[in-house]
C-alpha cells in the first residue's frame, strides 16, 4: 500500500494484518505496530494485554500532550511518562522520575470514587510487600491516614491528629512553635523529661526543671539559675529536685487559688521584701514544727480605735487608739472580736499619758480577756505591752510588760 493511498479502501489479510474498510485495522496476536525509523517504539497485544515498548531501541520516555506546542522531553529524566498540558517554565524533570505532570497553571490529581471508598498512594517493596507505606483518604470516616514501614503512624480526622504510637516531634534548629487561636489543651499528662526546663515567657522569663543531680549551693545553672551580679543564693538540693527560677528580669513570684470567682494570694515572693503566705486566705495551717534560722518579725502594728469598749482584730500585733482619737482621754478595753483558737495577740498604746491611757479588763465569755490573778492591766506607756493566745473562747494573758 503507497503511502498517497487511502489504506481504508483495501480490505486484505497480510501477516496477521487485518484491514476493514471504514472500520479498523486489526492486528492479530503477538503481532506489534512499530514506530520511528529505527522501529523505537513497539505496540502489540499478546490476546490478554497491552505491550507498549517505548525502549524497544533507544532509551525514549513517553510524551502526551494536552495542549498544543507539543514540548520535546526533559532532558536526563529517562524514560518518564509525561503528561504535558502547558509549560511549567524553566523547570524540568528530576533524574529518575516514573511519572511527571506538567501545566501552565493550577493543576491537580483527581480520584474519583463512591462516597465510603478509600482512595490513596500505596508503596511497596520486596521485602515489605506491596503496602510498605501509603497515604489513603478512608472514604467511610472521612479521615487521612498515613502508613510508614507497614504500621498505619497517623489518622487525621476532622478535628482530631491522632498520632498511633509514641512519636518525637522535633526541630533541628531554631524552635519549634505550638499556636492555638485560643489556648492549647492537653487531654493528657505533658511528660517533661529530667533535666529539660519548661521555659514561661516570650524572652524565656520563667523557668520549671527537674534536676536529676544534685545540686550544689549557690550552684548556678544555665537558663535556670542565674549570677550576674553578686551571685546566686540559694540552699543545695538533692537529686530529682523540682526548681522554678525568675531568670531574665527582677520579677516577683505568685501563686493564688480561687474562690467564688475571686483570685486570694496563697504564696508571695519577692527577692526585695520577703515571703508572704496566705496575703489572701483566711488562715494559714503549719502542722509540723518551724525552724527559724533568722530574726522572727511579725510585721508592723495595726492601729486599732476602741469602740465601746470593743475592737475587732485584722492581725497579731495592734496598737490601740482610745475612742474619739488619740487624745481623747481614759477608755477601757472589755473584748477583742475575730480571734480563733490558737492566735496569738500583742497590744500597745499610741502614746504616752493619761489622756491615751487604755485599761484591758478582767472578764469570762465570748472575746473577753483572762488576765493574770484577775487583775486588769493599765497601759499608760507607749512601752506597756500586754500578749495573749486564744483558746477558742476568750484570751489569755501570755505575758506583760508594764513600763509606768
Amino acid at each position: 500500500v503507497r503511502g498517497d493511498e487511502d489504506l481504508m479502501s483495501y480490505e486484505t489479510l497480510v501477516h496477521g494484518v487485518n484491514i476493514d474498510p471504514g472500520v479498523a485495522i486489526q492486528l492479530d496476536d503477538n503481532i506489534a505496530l512499530f514506530l520511528g525509523t529505527d522501529l523505537d517504539v513497539k505496540f502489540y497485544s499478546d490476546g490478554t494485554d497491552l505491550f507498549l515498548d517505548l525502549q524497544n531501541v533507544g532509551s525514549g520516555g513517553w510524551m502526551i500532550a494536552g495542549a498544543g506546542s507539543f514540548p520535546s522531553p526533559d532532558a536526563g529524566v529517562g524514560s518518564a511518562v509525561h503528561i504535558w498540558h502547558g509549560t511549567a517554565g524553566s523547570v524540568g524533570g528530576s533524574s529518575g522520575s516514573s511519572l511527571i505532570i506538567e501545566h501552565s497553571t493550577t493543576h491537580v490529581i483527581n480520584m474519583l470514587g463512591p462516597d465510603a471508598a478509600n482512595m490513596g498512594i500505596r508503596i511497596g517493596s520486596p521485602t515489605d510487600g506491596n503496602d510498605r507505606a501509603h497515604i489513603m483518604y478512608l472514604g467511610g470516616s472521612d479521615a487521612w491516614r498515613f502508613r510508614i514501614d507497614q504500621t498505619n503512624r497517623l489518622l487525621w480526622s476532622p478535628g482530631a491528629f491522632a498520632l498511633q504510637e509514641a512519636t518525637i516531634i522535633s526541630t533541628s534548629t531554631g524552635e519549634l512553635t505550638i499556636s492555638g487561636n485560643d489556648r492549647t489543651a492537653f487531654t493528657t499528662k505533658l511528660l517533661m523529661r529530667d533535666n529539660v526546663s519548661l521555659v514561661l515567657g516570650t524572652t524565656s522569663d520563667a523557668v520549671l526543671r527537674l534536676k536529676s543531680l544534685t545540686l550544689a549551693a549557690d550552684e548556678e545553672l544555665v537558663g535556670v539559675i542565674v549570677g550576674t551580679g553578686s551571685g546566686s543564693n540559694h540552699q543545695g538540693t538533692a537529686a530529682n529536685s523540682l526548681v522554678i527560677s525568675n531568670v531574665t528580669a527582677d520579677g516577683d513570684i505568685m501563686m493564688l487559688v480561687q474562690t467564688g470567682g475571686d483570685s486570694l494570694e496563697a504564696f508571695f515572693a519577692d527577692a526585695d521584701v520577703g515571703l508572704t503566705l496566705g496575703h489572701g486566705l483566711p488562715a494559714v495551717t503549719v502542722p509540723v514544727p518551724i525552724s527559724l534560722t533568722g530574726v522572727m518579725n511579725i510585721g508592723a502594728a495595726g492601729t486599732l480605735t476602741i469602740s465601746s469598749g470593743a475592737v475587732a482584730i485584722t492581725g497579731p500585733r495592734h496598737t490601740l487608739v482610745v475612742e474619739g482619737g488619740a487624745g481623747s482621754g481614759a477608755d477601757i478595753l472589755a473584748t477583742a472580736t475575730g480571734g480563733v483558737d490558737g492566735d496569738l495577740l500583742i497590744l500597745e498604746i499610741t502614746t504616752t499619758g493619761a489622756s491615751d491611757e487604755v485599761t484591758v479588763q478582767n472578764g469570762t465569755g465570748s472575746d473577753t480577756f483572762i488576765l493574770a490573778g484577775g487583775l486588769d492591766f493599765v497601759m499608760d506607756n507607749v512601752d506597756d505591752i500586754i500578749e495573749f493566745l486564744h483558746n477558742g473562747t476568750e484570751w489569755v494573758e501570755r505575758s506583760r510588760s508594764s513600763n509606768s
